[in-house]
């Protein structure tokens, strides 16, 4: 019997992407880049802001969130699951992971992962944006998850702004809302802004809106805000030129040559139309 002699195995060299970070691992097919649909980079759902790249199309800045690959450490927040059904068993990992750090019983993984997203939150909360890299998108990523964490701890967790008040965050419900609204004393509206760190600028530095918006209303110098009675956004009420009330929507105010604006609730409340009859 002649003895065949096979040459060992080698894995393929993985092509690069910027910082010698790996584009393709061993196990991963010749041409996956090639075939891959357009664009890789996609806005994360119900997340306004935040951005799921596949990490060969991603640029900086961004932030790694997958598993270990060639040359890339693993994200503490890279998802453990593989099989069918991995992002909806990393949604229910995640969630497992927050309860158990808020309730002190957390293993090493899950307070790692929940520092993390703390982390990131932070960034988002400043910035205003946030890009989340990966291996999936523009399919279906378990960063979506992520960003769903992070929009959550944003609305459930106000930040105090030392001299300001305490700063809220609401889901953008026009086109050109705000997300954040800073409440003084007495439910007082201070300043809307796109972040934490514009925010905290002196409203003379913040930017102002390019142009005005159809529909929109001056506030009240003194104004506070209540919640809508249909939809519970945050809403504060003004008086129109013609002496009528009217209720104005806080994620969308905007400042403009020294004055806050807003637009009419009635533009984006589910019931908006009903009020409008009545």
């Amino acid at each position: 019997m002649v003895a065949h002699h096979h040459p060992p195995r080698q894995s393929p060299t993985p092509e690069r992407v910027p910082d010698a970070i790996a584009a393709r691992t061993s196990d991963e097919p010749d041409g996956l880049f090639d075939t891959l649909p357009v664009p890789r980079v996609r806005p994360a759902p119900d997340a306004p802001g935040i951005t799921v790249a596949h990490l060969g199309a991603a640029t900086k800045p961004y932030v790694y969130v997958g598993r270990a690959m060639q040359g890339i450490p693993a994200s503490p927040l890279g998802n453990p699951f593989r099989n069918n059904g991995a992002i909806g068993f990393f949604r229910e990992w995640l969630r497992d992971a927050y309860k158990a750090v808020a309730g002190g019983v957390a293993i090493l993984a899950q307070a790692e992962a929940v520092a993390e997203l703390h982390r990131l939150t932070a960034i988002y909360r400043e910035t205003g944006a946030l890009t989340l890299a990966c291996w999936c998108a523009p399919a279906p990523c378990h960063a979506d998850e992520i960003a769903r964490a992070i929009i959550g701890i944003c609305e459930r967790e106000p930040v105090e702004l030392p001299g300001l008040g305490w700063a809220y965050w609401h889901r953008p419900t026009a086109e050109e809302g705000l997300p954040w609204v800073v409440l003084g004393a007495d439910s007082t509206v201070v300043r809307a802004a796109a972040s934490l760190t514009q925010a905290r600028q002196p409203l003379s530095h913040q930017t102002p809106a390019s142009a005005p918006r159809s529909g929109e209303y001056p506030l009240p110098v003194e104004s506070s805000s209540e919640a809508c009675r249909s939809c519970g956004a945050a809403v504060v009420w003004a008086t129109t030129t013609n002496g009528r009330a009217i209720p104005l929507s806080v994620a969308t105010i905007q400042w403009r040559d020294g004055q806050r604006w807003a637009l009419a609730h009635f533009s984006d409340c589910p019931e908006g139309k009903d009020w409008r009859r009545r």
